[in-house]
């Protein structure tokens, strides 16, 4: 894929998820897709929706920026921001997580494979888990060590 092409499925993808645009991204995915986030397989369209619906429920108001692209033959890799506030329940590998109200920024990474057609037929996603988690008090990562001192 040509630097120019991938640039041009980035915008259209993080237009698309801005807005919330099932139809738009859709577009963008072969109908076998697959993605793997959270440790989890999804398989095909309908999965990849639903796992994306899920979240804009839990954060309806999220919006992505993108920091930076590369490509390099059938692969592409985008460096992203996520923002959005947390209203409504959450479903995480820790379980279901009420809506607690509050608005968070975590970054990640996707990694992206394409068909001859330019379509994304695997979707590799590296959320910053452990600073979304701690934004939404989920975790406690403030664990005080003391030190031992020899006498």
């Amino acid at each position: 894929m040509k630097a120019e092409d991938f640039l041009s499925v980035t915008q259209r993808y993080v237009d698309a998820w801005t807005r919330h645009d099932i139809s738009a991204l859709d577009a963008l995915y072969a109908q076998d897709a697959v993605r793997y986030r959270f440790g989890e397989r999804l398989g095909g369209k309908k999965e990849i929706q639903s796992d994306r619906r899920s979240l804009w429920r839990a954060f309806p108001d999220m919006a992505m920026t993108y920091q930076h692209q590369f490509v390099s033959g059938t692969h592409g890799v985008v460096l992203w921001t996520i923002r959005g506030t947390h209203s409504g329940t959450f479903e995480t590998s820790l379980g279901a997580m009420p809506a607690t109200g509050k608005w968070v920024e975590f970054r990640g990474a996707t990694i992206w494979e394409f068909d001859d057609r330019g379509l994304i037929v695997r979707e590799n996603i590296y959320p910053d888990r452990l600073s979304l988690f701690q934004q939404l008090n989920a975790i406690r990562t403030n664990f005080a060590m003391p030190l031992e001192v020899a006498a």
